[in-house]
């Protein structure tokens, strides 16, 4: 997979090097494609664990942030169909 053959998110996460992915600058965080992918792996291993399957509906409620991102991506990686409200105060 080439750079001009990325298509979707998840095309991106295979990526999975030390470019900077994701800059969270309220925390001074920067976030390397590796870390996001490994989050994302666990994320999608963690809804597995609960039982979600692919297929399934999963429903995130986040305030925008790197854990919204995540979370989603988790669902996208394993096919569940995930359903974002973005900003819900918490």
């Amino acid at each position: 997979m080439t750079l001009k053959s990325v298509q979707t998110l998840l095309d991106v996460l295979h990526f999975a090097d030390s470019h900077t992915a994701i800059v969270v600058p309220e925390l001074e965080i920067r976030i390397t494609y590796d870390s996001l992918r490994q989050q994302v792996l666990e994320m999608a291993n963690a809804l597995a664990s609960a039982g979600i399957r692919r297929g399934d509906a999963v429903c995130i409620a986040l305030p925008n942030g790197l854990p919204a991102i995540v979370s989603f991506s988790g669902g996208l990686y394993r096919g569940h169909g995930s359903s974002v409200k973005p900003g819900i105060p918490l």
